[in-house]
């Protein structure tokens, strides 16, 4: 297998699109995914590229998509953004709306709110299940899709490797909210006691994944900024290309290696600055 044709890219959940997308772009600039697996803002990213859109055009989308303008606001729905008003911008870019019109396998997961379910989408109508995806809780309203309420951003499956392992020969899974320990000192206020819980549930039912993975890239730095962030893209997508820059010279590395022998260890992470690469 040549390096720059992998069986596989994973995307995962991302809470900031923003933040989370801006990161992960640099990878399409020299590996070329077969098949792809996302929650949240992976599975926009991963729905963008399956449907064709380069690296540039894919991070141009995110730069220009206003997430809190007031006209995205909720009016008697339970959230502050209404999800359903974003089905125009990703109609731009996802012309054709259904599966089966991208070029590359997509599996995107979702939560149904009402009887708390996951639900897997690969064929059919796309843009509303990515939406659905995409709808962090609380904060933007549930989409509604036939008869079911969908929210998500990793709540049953935050890391959904187990959707397509079986059909990839190099797996790489993108993880960019790094779990790490704080202080005391970084958790003074409310809304900050909820993001760490968030990320503690988040981390115990990804890192127990990333063994599936040949290698994980997951830009340490990404801890400098906040979960909904709207400032520092070309910070961010610096963070991420350095990050990247490094997992490709790791992955190089794996597949000359060969096979399962060159799979990572369970917590191994590309780009975490306590070990040496």
């Amino acid at each position: 297998m040549q390096i720059a044709h992998p069986d596989k890219i994973l995307f995962p959940k991302k809470i900031d699109v923003y933040r989370n997308c801006a990161t992960v772009t640099y990878v399409f600039k020299n590996i070329y995914p077969t098949h792809f697996a996302g929650t949240s803002a992976g599975a926009i990213v991963g729905a963008l590229y399956a449907a064709g859109h380069g690296w540039q055009e894919i991070l141009d989308f995110f730069k220009t998509v206003q997430l809190f303008s007031i006209d995205k606001y909720a009016r008697s729905k339970p959230g502050f953004v209404d999800t359903e008003k974003f089905h125009g911008s990703f109609a731009k870019y996802l012309p054709v709306d259904d599966f089966a019109a991208l070029k590359t396998p997509l599996y995107i997961t979702a939560t149904r709110i009402l009887d708390g379910t996951l639900k897997v989408f690969h064929q059919g109508e796309l843009i509303r299940p990515v939406l659905a995806s995409a709808a962090f809780p609380g904060v933007f309203a549930p989409e509604k899709i036939d008869e079911g309420y969908y929210s998500d951003v990793g709540i049953l499956n935050n890391f959904p490797s187990d959707l397509i392992r079986m059909y990839c020969h190099q797996l790489i899974g993108v993880y960019v909210n790094p779990f790490e320990k704080v202080k005391i000192q970084d958790l003074r206020h409310s809304y900050t006691i909820m993001e760490r819980a968030y990320k503690i549930r988040m981390a115990k039912d990804s890192l127990d994944k990333f063994k599936e993975c040949h290698q994980v890239i997951s830009p340490k730095d990404l801890t400098n900024y906040s979960t909904f962030s709207l400032k520092n893209m070309d910070a961010i997508f610096e963070v991420g290309y350095v990050c990247h820059q490094k997992g490709f010279a790791k992955l190089a590395y794996l597949t000359r290696k060969g096979g399962r022998e060159g799979r990572i260890g369970s917590h191994e992470r590309v780009c975490d600055e306590s070990r040496e690469e």
